[in-house]
C-alpha cells in the first residue's frame, strides 16, 4: 500500500511540474493555460521548441536581420567579390552563434524535471543507491527568465555574426578599391613619365644648343625621378592590396581593375546593426536581472526518491533567503533593466548621429569629385594653351613642365576623391548591415 501511495505521489509531482513549471515571471499567480504543445515554427527564423507553455517561437531581431537586402548589385564587381568573400572559411562568430543556439535549445527544456542518482553510506556501512526526481513548482519566474536569456543570447550572437560578415566584406571591398585606385594612378603616372621624359629630351637638346641653362635639365631630371618614385610606390600599393584580397577571397581576387562604381545606400540610421545589438543585449540583461531578482525570493520545488529501501515525495523551499539587504538587491536588479533600456536609446541616438555624418560626408565627397574633375579639365586646357605659347616662343620649357606637373597632381587628387566616395558609401552600408543579404548570412 505504501509503495502504491509513493508511486501516486511521484506521478503527481511529474504532472504538477509539467503544468506549473513555467510560471509567469511578473507575479505569483499560477497559470494552467497553454498546456498543449505549440505548433512547430519555420526552421529559418524559429528557435527549437518544446512543450513549454510560454515558449516564444519567433525572434523579431533575427527576422529583421534575415530580411535585409544588400545594396550591391549581384552582377557588379562589388557583388561578385562580396559573394566570394562570404564563401570563405567559417569565422569565430559563426561558431559562437551555433553554441548559443544549442544553449537556447537546452534552456527551452529547463521546465522539465531533472533526474539523477543519489548514493549514500548507511549507518551499517552499506552503500544505498536511489533515484531522485526534482521538479520546480514555483521559482518567481527564474526558469522563464533563463529561457529568455538564452533566446536573447542567440540574438546577440546573430547580430554579432552579421556585423562580422559585413565588416569582412567591407574590408575586402576596401582592398579592391585601393587596388583599382592605385592601378589607375600607376597608369596616369606612367603616361606622365613618358611625357616628362619627352620634355627632358627637348630641354637636353636646348641646353646642348645653348638655348637653355643647364639647371633646366636638372629640374626636368628631378621631376622625372619624382614621377618614377610615385609610380613605383602606387604599384607596390596595388600589389599589396591584391595580395591581401586574394587571401580573403575564395578562388582568388581577379577583376581588380574593373572600375570604381558608386552605390546607393539608405541614409536612415534606424536600421543600424548597433541598434539591434543594443536591443538584443538589453533583452539579455533584462533576463539576467530577472533571474537575479528571482533568486532573492523563496521558491518551492518537489523531490521524489525511488529505491534505496524507500521512496517518497518531499516539498523543498529555495531561494537565497531574505535579509536586510534583499530590498536593495531587488532594486539593483530593477535598475539593471532600466539601464539596459537606456542603452538602447543611446544606441539610437549614436546611430542617427553617425548616419547624418555619413550622409553629409557622401554629399561632400560627390561634390569634391565633380569639382576636382572640373579643375583637372581646366588645367588640361591651360596646358594646351601653354604648349601653343611655347611653340610661339612666349613660354619656356620649364613653365610648360610646371603646368604639366600641376595637371598630374590634379588628376591624382581626382582619382583619390573618386575612390573615397564609394568607400564612404560602403562604410555607410556596413553600419546598416546591407553589404550582404541577411538570408545568405
Amino acid at each position: 500500500m505504501a509503495k502504491g501511495v509513493s508511486a501516486a505521489l511521484m506521478m503527481s509531482v511529474l504532472l504538477v511540474g509539467g503544468c506549473v513549471g513555467d510560471l509567469p515571471s511578473g507575479g505569483g499567480k499560477l497559470s494552467f493555460a497553454g498546456l498543449t504543445k505549440p505548433a512547430a515554427a519555420p526552421s529559418d527564423v524559429a528557435f527549437e521548441q518544446t512543450a513549454a507553455p510560454d515558449a516564444k517561437q519567433y525572434s523579431e531581431i533575427i527576422s529583421e536581420l534575415m530580411a535585409r537586402r544588400s545594396v550591391l548589385a549581384p552582377a557588379s564587381e562589388y557583388g561578385r567579390l562580396a559573394r566570394a568573400i562570404t564563401a570563405g572559411p567559417s569565422r569565430a562568430a559563426e561558431a559562437e552563434l551555433r553554441a548559443s543556439r544549442l544553449r537556447a535549445s537546452a534552456a527551452e527544456k529547463n521546465w522539465l524535471p531533472t533526474i539523477g542518482p543519489s548514493i549514500s553510506l548507511s549507518s551499517l556501512g552499506d552503500f544505498v543507491a536511489s533515484l531522485v526526481i526534482d521538479q520546480v513548482l514555483f521559482d518567481n519566474g527564474r526558469k522563464a527568465a533563463e529561457r529568455d536569456f538564452a533566446r536573447a543570447d542567440v540574438e546577440v550572437a546573430a547580430v554579432a555574426l552579421s556585423q562580422d560578415v559585413n565588416d569582412r566584406v567591407y574590408a575586402g571591398l576596401a582592398l579592391h578599391i585601393t587596388a583599382v585606385s592605385a592601378t589607375q594612378k600607376a597608369a596616369l603616372l606612367g603616361r606622365a613619365e613618358s611625357q616628362i621624359a619627352d620634355y627632358l629630351r627637348i630641354i637636353s637638346k636646348r641646353v646642348a644648343g645653348g638655348l637653355s641653362d643647364p639647371s633646366d635639365r636638372q629640374i626636368a631630371e628631378a621631376a622625372l625621378s619624382a614621377v618614377r618614385s610615385k609610380r613605383a610606390a602606387v604599384q607596390a600599393d596595388a600589389k599589396t592590396a591584391r595580395a591581401e584580397l586574394a587571401a580573403m577571397v575564395a578562388g582568388g581576387a581577379g577583376g581588380a581593375d574593373a572600375g570604381l562604381p558608386t552605390v546607393t545606400v539608405p541614409a536612415s540610421g534606424d536600421g543600424a546593426l548597433s541598434i539591434l545589438q543594443a536591443q538584443a543585449t538589453a533583452r539579455r540583461d533584462a533576463a539576467s536581472a530577472t533571474m537575479q531578482r528571482a533568486g532573492l525570493l523563496p521558491g518551492v520545488s518537489a523531490s521524489a526518491r525511488v529505491g534505496g529501501g524507500g521512496s517518497g515525495v518531499v516539498l523543498n523551499g529555495g531561494g537565497a533567503g531574505l535579509g536586510l539587504g534583499t530590498g536593495a538587491s531587488m532594486k539593483a536588479a530593477d535598475a539593471a533593466r532600466d539601464a539596459a533600456d537606456l542603452r538602447v536609446g543611446e544606441a539610437r541616438e549614436d546611430a542617427a548621429r553617425v548616419a547624418a555624418r555619413s550622409a553629409e560626408r557622401i554629399t561632400a565627397l560627390a561634390a569634391e569629385v565633380a569639382d576636382k574633375r572640373a579643375l583637372a579639365g581646366q588645367q588640361a586646357a591651360n596646358l594646351q594653351l601653354f604648349e601653343r605659347q611655347f611653340h610661339a616662343g612666349s613660354r619656356d620649357m620649364l613653365e610648360l613642365l610646371n603646368a604639366y606637373e600641376v595637371l598630374v597632381d590634379q588628376q591624382l587628387a581626382t582619382v583619390t576623391a573618386a575612390a573615397d566616395l564609394p568607400l564612404a558609401q560602403l562604410d555607410q552600408a556596413r553600419a546598416l548591415g546591407r553589404l550582404v543579404d541577411g538570408a545568405d548570412i
